[in-house]
C-alpha cells in the first residue's frame, strides 16, 4: 500500500455530513486544493492591498501601517491560549463531543478577549497619547477577531470541511479589500484603514456562527472549570509557540524600525509579503491532513513513516519550484508593483534571499500541526524559541551594517534551525536522510526550471512564469517523481471537483 493511501478513513463530521464518502487521501487532497485556492485569492488580495496602501501612503507611511498591522497576528497568537488546535484535534477524534468542545471554546475565547481588550485599554490610558491609544485598541480588537481565533473555523477544520472554511476566508478578505479601497479613495487616515480589518473580521465571525447553526452544530454551555483548565494546560505551549512564531517573523520589522528607517521597514515588509504568504499552500496541506494524523496520534503503536513521507513529499513538490521561481524573478516582480522612485529598490534583493526559506517555512507550518496531532507540541515551542533567539541576535548584529539584507538572511537562517529542531522529534518515523532522498527528484526538477528561467531572463514575465511551470511539470514526469498510486490520488481529487452530469429521463441509474 502506498503512503498516500495510508491515511485513516474519514470520521463522521461534527458540522454536518460530507457530500459523499471519500478515502482519507482523496479528501485530504480535495481539502488541500480548496483551501489552497482560497488562500491564493487571499494572497492576491493582500498584494492588492499592499499596492493600494504602499502607493497611497508612500514608503514611510506604509512602514507605519505595516508596523501596527504586524501587531495584530502577534496579539492574536495568544488570544485563544493555544486551545484552538487542541479543540480541533479532540473534535476530529470524537465527533460526538463537538457541541461540548464548541461551548468550552466560546467561553474560553470570550474570557480571553475581554481580558485583552481591558488590558489594552488600561495600557493605552496610562502610557499612550490619544492618537496612539486609538491605534492600539483597533489592533487589539482586530486581533481577538482574527481568522485563526474564530471557533467556527476550528470546528470546520475538525469536520474536514475546508470548503466552508475557504468560503469564510474569502468573505473576510473581500470585505477587507473593499474597505481598504474605499478608504484610499476617500483619503482615509491610518486609524480608519486599520478599522477596516475590524469590520471585515466582525462580518466573518457572524457568518461563521450562522453557518454552524445551519449545519446543526450548537454549543453546549455546561462549562466545567476543570475542562477549561485542561484545554489551557494542553494548549499553552501552542499559544507560546504561535506568539514566538509571529514575533520572530516580525523581528526584522521591529529591529529595522528601531535601528534603521521606515523605508527599510517597508522594503522588508514587501519582501516578506511577497514570499512568506506562499506558505498558505503548505498550511493548506497541513490542515487537510491534521484530523487524520490526530486520529493516528491517538494510537500509541501507529506507524507514521509512510503518511509522513507522503506529506513531506507534497510539501517539497510545491515549495521547491516556488523558491526557485521567486529567487530568479525577484528583480522583475517588485518594480511591477510600485511606481519608480517610491523607495522600494532594496525589496527585490530581500525577496530573493527570503525566497530560499520557503521549503523550511512549509515544513515548519506542517510541524505545527503534526506535532500537536501526536501530542508533541512542546517540541514545536522549543523549535520556535530557538528561531526567535537566532532571529533577534542575528538582526541586532546584522541590521546596523547590512540593513534590510541583514534582516532577510537572518530570517532564512532562523527558519532552517526551527525545521531542524522540530523534525528531530519525528525523525524516528522519517529520518533526515530519508527526507533528503525524498527531496532529490523534486529538487532536480526545480533546478532545471531555474536554469531555463536564467536562460530566458530577458523574456516578458508572463512568458517566464509559463515556461517555468511547464518545465517543472515536464521534468517531474520525466524523472518519475510521483508513483502511479500518487498520480491516481491526484486524478481522484480532480474528479471530485467535476460536476456530475444529470441522467436523462428513462435511463437506468
Amino acid at each position: 500500500m502506498s503512503a498516500v493511501e495510508m491515511l485513516p478513513p474519514v470520521s463522521r463530521v461534527p458540522a454536518g455530513p460530507a457530500a459523499s464518502p471519500r478515502s482519507g487521501a482523496t479528501l485530504a487532497g480535495r481539502n488541500t486544493a480548496v483551501r489552497a485556492a482560497s488562500q491564493a485569492v487571499s494572497a492576491l488580495i493582500n498584494v492588492a492591498a499592499m499596492v493600494l496602501l504602499g502607493n497611497h501612503l508612500s514608503a514611510a507611511g506604509y512602514g507605519q501601517y505595516a508596523f501596527y498591522y504586524a501587531l495584530i497576528p502577534l496579539i492574536a497568537s495568544i488570544a485563544d491560549l493555544g486551545a484552538g488546535v487542541i479543540v480541533t484535534r479532540e473534535a476530529a477524534r470524537d465527533a460526538d463531543a463537538a457541541s461540548r468542545l464548541l461551548g468550552d471554546a466560546i467561553v474560553l475565547r470570550g474570557a480571553v478577549a475581554v481580558a485583552l481588550l481591558l488590558g489594552a485599554g488600561a495600557f493605552s490610558v496610562v502610557a499612550l497619547a490619544p492618537a496612539d491609544a486609538l491605534l492600539v485598541m483597533l489592533v487589539t480588537a482586530a486581533a481577538v477577531l482574527d481568522f485563526g481565533q474564530d471557533v467556527s473555523i476550528w470546528m470546520l477544520r475538525a469536520a474536514e470541511r475546508l470548503d466552508l472554511e475557504a468560503f469564510l476566508l474569502l468573505i473576510s478578505q473581500t470585505a477587507w479589500i473593499l474597505g481598504i479601497a474605499l478608504g484610499v479613495a476617500l483619503g482615509a487616515t491610518l486609524p480608519v484603514l486599520l478599522a477596516m480589518a475590524v469590520g471585515a473580521f466582525l462580518l466573518r465571525t457572524w457568518v461563521g456562527a450562522t453557518m454552524l447553526s445551519r449545519l446543526g452544530l450548537h454549543p453546549s454551555l455546561s462549562v466545567q472549570p476543570a475542562r477549561l483548565a485542561q484545554l489551557v494546560t494542553q494548549g499553552w505551549p501552542l499559544a507560546a509557540s504561535l506568539l514566538l512564531v509571529v514575533l520572530y517573523g516580525r523581528v526584522g520589522v521591529f529591529v529595522l524600525k528601531a535601528l534603521s528607517t521606515d523605508t527599510d521597514v517597508a522594503c522588508f515588509n514587501v519582501a516578506y509579503l511577497l514570499s512568506q504568504p506562499f506558505g498558505f499552500l503548505g498550511s493548506a496541506l497541513a490542515m487537510a491532513v491534521f484530523p487524520a494524523f490526530a486520529r493516528l496520534g491517538a494510537e500509541s503503536a501507529a506507524d507514521l513513516s509512510a503518511p509522513l513521507r507522503s506529506a513531506f513529499k507534497y510539501q517539497l513538490l510545491v515549495s521547491l519550484p516556488l523558491a526557485a521561481g521567486l529567487f530568479m524573478l525577484a528583480d522583475r516582480a517588485v518594480p511591477l508593483l510600485f511606481k519608480e522612485g517610491a523607495g522600494y529598490a532594496q525589496a527585490s534583493a530581500a525577496l530573493g534571499a527570503m525566497s530560499l526559506a520557503l521549503p523550511f517555512v512549509f515544513f515548519n507550518l506542517q510541524s505545527r500541526y503534526l506535532l500537536a496531532a501526536v501530542g508533541r507540541q512542546r517540541v514545536y515551542l522549543w523549535g520556535v524559541t530557538t528561531g526567535l533567539l537566532v532571529n533577534v541576535f542575528g538582526c541586532l548584529v546584522s541590521v546596523p551594517r547590512f540593513g534590510v539584507m541583514g534582516a532577510a538572511w537572518t530570517f532564512v537562517i532562523a527558519e532552517t534551525l526551527v525545521f531542524a529542531a522540530c523534525h528531530s522529534a519525528i525523525s524516528g518515523h522519517m529520518s533526515f536522510t530519508a527526507l533528503a532522498r525524498t527531496s532529490g527528484r523534486p529538487l532536480g526538477a526545480a533546478l532545471v526550471m531555474a536554469v531555463w528561467l536564467w536562460a530566458l531572463r530577458s523574456a516578458p514575465l508572463p512568458v517566464l512564469i509559463a515556461v517555468g511551470a511547464v518545465t517543472y511539470v515536464v521534468t517531474l514526469v520525466l524523472v518519475r517523481a510521483l508513483t502511479r498510486s500518487e498520480w491516481r490520488v491526484i486524478r481522484e481529487v480532480w474528479s471530485s471537483f467535476r460536476l456530475s452530469r444529470p441522467r436523462r429521463a428513462g435511463r437506468p441509474a
